[in-house]
C-alpha cells in the first residue's frame, strides 16, 4: 500500500508541472480543438519513428496535450489463447500522458502508469512476460491466478539548435507478479531504457540517428506449503515441450534469475512541416540469461533476441500511405552443467538447440474528410504474417501464417463544449495453414497436450472487430473531462472467443 500511495504521489506531482507547462505553451488553442486535431489518424502516423528517436519527437506535434484518468481495463476468453497468458485479466490503471511543445525549439515527454489487477487461469507458466522470455520460462502443470502490479515512467526532451536536432530518453518498469497458493511464484521484474539520438536538417527534412541500452532483470522464487507433498513439480522449459528434467522438481532449483542486456541502434527521415515522406530502420538486440539464483548463479540457458524493422511512408494534407516491414529472430542456447561438487556449477559448454523466425509486412493508409466542425477517416490496413519455430534434438518444428485486414473508420465532431469520437474497426486474420511435427522420442502427452493447444491458436483464423466512444466535455478553455470506452470481440476457427474491454475516464487540458 506504501507503494501505491508514492507512485500517486509521485504521477500527481509530475501531472501538477505538466499542467503548468501545458498552460504556458498552448493556452491560445481549445482543449477541444486539440483533442480534435489530434484525434484522427493522421496524428499518429509514423508514430514507431518518432516514438525510436527523442530528436524526431520535436517534429511529432504542434501543440502541446496532456492526458490523465483512471481506468478499468479487462480481457475475457471462454478457453485461453495462450495457456501461458491466462484466460481473464481484470486491473485498474492509472496513467498520465503528456507531449508539451514548450516553445519553438523544444519540447517534453513524459508518461506515468500504475496497474493493479489480477490474472486468472495461467496455465504452463510461472514467469512474468513470457512473451519476451519463451521458451525459457519455469512451468508447472497445476497453475492458478496471478496478481499482478506494474509501474513505469518515462521522460525525455528533445531541442533544436541552427540545423542540429537532439534529445534524451529514459523508460522504467517495474512488474510484480505473485500468488498464494502453492505453487507460489513471486516475480520481481525491472526493465530499464535510455536513449540518446541527434540528428540534422537537409532543406525541409530532417535525417536522425538514435541509440539506445536496455537492461533488464527478473527474480523469480517458487515456494510449496509443504514442498514433500507438492501437487505438482517446477519445470524450466526449453522449448516445444522439452524441459531441463535435471533441474526440475521442488527442492534446490526454485530460484530462477533472468539477467537480460541489449542496445538498439536506428535511422530515420522526418519533414519538419508533418508533410512529406518519413523512413526508418532500425536493428534491436537483447540477449538473456537465465540462472539458478540458489545454486551460485549458474546460467542454464540464453536466449539471443534480435529483430530488424523497415518503416517508409509518405503524409500528404489528410491523407497518408505506408509500408512497414519486421524479421524477428531468438536464439536459444542451452548449457552443459558439471556435477557441482562442493556446491560449485560450472559451465562445460553451450548448444544451440532452439531457432524461431517470424516475419511480417504491413501496408496502409488513411484519408481524412473535414466537414465544418467534424472530422471523417478511414485508414485500410492489409498484412502477412509467418513463424517458424524449430528444436534441434529431439526434432520438433511448427511453423503457420495468414494474411490479415482491417478496415477502422472514426468520426469526430465538435459542438459547444462537446467533442464526440466514435470509432469502429471491422478486423479478420485469415490462416494460410501450418504444420506441427513432434518427434515421438522423450514426448511426454501432457506437453504435446501444450504445444498442441498453442498450434491451434496460432493456425487459427480470426474475425472480429473493435468499437470506440468518447464523451468529452471542456470546463473552460484549458481543461476538460471526459469518458472513453473501447470494446474488442474475435472469434477463432478453433472455437475460442475474446474480449476486451477498456473504459477511462479522466481530464485533458
Amino acid at each position: 500500500m506504501k507503494d501505491v500511495v508514492r507512485i500517486l504521489s509521485v504521477a500527481f506531482s509530475v501531472c501538477q508541472a505538466l499542467f503548468c507547462y501545458g498552460q504556458t505553451a498552448s493556452d491560445t488553442v481549445d482543449v477541444n480543438e486539440k483533442t480534435f486535431m489530434l484525434s484522427g489518424p493522421g496524428a499518429v502516423f509514423g508514430k514507431g519513428i518518432y516514438e525510436a528517436s527523442p530528436a524526431a519527437s520535436l517534429y511529432r506535434y504542434g501543440v502541446s496535450y496532456t492526458e490523465i484518468g483512471a481506468s478499468y481495463r479487462m480481457r475475457d476468453e471462454n478457453e485461453a489463447l495462450l495457456m501461458q497468458l491466462g484466460d481473464r485479466f481484470d486491473a485498474g490503471a492509472f496513467t498520465a500522458d503528456s507531449w508539451l511543445r514548450l516553445d519553438s525549439a523544444s519540447a517534453a515527454f513524459a508518461s506515468v502508469e500504475y496497474v493493479n489487477g489480477r490474472t486468472a487461469g495461467v496455465l504452463w507458466n510461472s514467469s512474468s512476460d513470457f512473451l519476451l522470455l519463451y521458451p525459457y520460462v519455469t512451468a508447472d502443470t497445476v497453475g492458478g491466478s496471478l496478481s499482478y502490479e506494474k509501474y513505469f515512467f518515462s521522460g525525455g526532451y528533445s531541442r533544436r539548435d541552427g540545423v542540429v536536432s537532439y534529445g534524451v530518453y529514459g523508460s522504467y518498469r517495474a512488474l510484480h507478479e505473485y500468488r498464494r497458493i502453492d505453487p507460489r511464484p513471486r516475480n520481481i521484474t525491472s526493465d530499464f531504457k535510455a536513449a540518446v539520438s541527434a540528428g540534422c536538417s537537409f532543406g525541409e527534412y530532417i535525417l536522425e540517428a538514435a541509440f539506445s541500452v536496455r537492461l533488464y532483470r527478473q527474480i523469480s522464487d517458487v515456494d510449496f506449503y509443504d514442498p514433500s507433498g507438492a501437487n505438482t513439480s517446477e519445470i524450466p522449459m526449453t522449448g516445444l515441450g522439452t524441459y531441463y528434467e535435471r533441474f526440475s522438481g521442488t527442492g534446490a532449483y526454485l530460484g530462477t534469475y533472468h539477467k537480460g542486456n541489449g542496445y538498439c541502434v536506428s535511422i530515420g527521415l522526418v519533414p519538419e512541416n508533418r508533410r512529406g515522406w518519413l523512413a526508418g530502420a532500425e536493428y534491436d538486440v537483447l540477449t538473456i540469461g537465465r540462472l539458478l539464483s540458489n545454486q551460485n548463479d549458474v546460467p542454464i540457458t540464453s536466449l539471443a533476441l534480435s529483430s530488424l524493422s523497415l518503416y517508409a511512408a509518405y503524409r500528404g494534407d489528410g491523407l497518408g500511405v505506408y509500408v512497414q516491414g519486421r524479421l524477428g529472430q531468438r536464439l536459444g542456447y542451452e548449457n552443459v552443467i558439471d556435477n557441482g561438487s562442493s556446491n560449485m556449477f560450472n559451465v562445460l559448454g553451450s548448444y544451440g538447440m532452439y531457432l524461431s523466425k517470424n516475419f511480417s509486412v504491413i501496408a496502409g493508409g488513411y484519408r481524412e474528410w473535414k466537414r465544418g466542425s467534424a472530422l471523417w477517416s478511414v485508414s485500410p490496413e492489409a498484412g502477412w504474417r509467418s513463424f517458424l519455430s524449430e528444436y534441434l534434438y529431439p526434432r520438433r518444428v511448427m511453423d503457420c501464417g495468414g494474411v490479415s485486414f482491417r478496415f477502422p473508420v472514426s468520426f469526430t465532431v465538435v459542438k459547444g463544449p462537446w467533442l464526440i469520437r466514435a470509432g469502429l474497426s471491422p478486423e479478420a486474420y485469415v490462416s494460410t495453414g501450418g504444420t506441427l511435427d513432434i518427434s515421438p522420442l522423450g514426448a511426454e502427452a501432457a506437453m504435446t497436450e501444450m504445444v498442441g493447444a498453442v498450434f491451434s491458436t496460432l493456425s487459427s483464423s480470426a474475425y472480429g472487430g473493435r468499437a470506440s466512444l468518447r464523451l468529452q466535455r471542456s470546463l473552460n478553455r484549458t481543461m476538460a473531462v471526459f469518458i472513453r470506452a473501447d470494446y474488442g470481440f474475435f472469434r477463432y476457427s478453433s472455437g475460442n472467443v475474446r474480449n476486451r474491454a477498456d473504459i477511462k475516464m479522466g481530464i485533458c487540458f
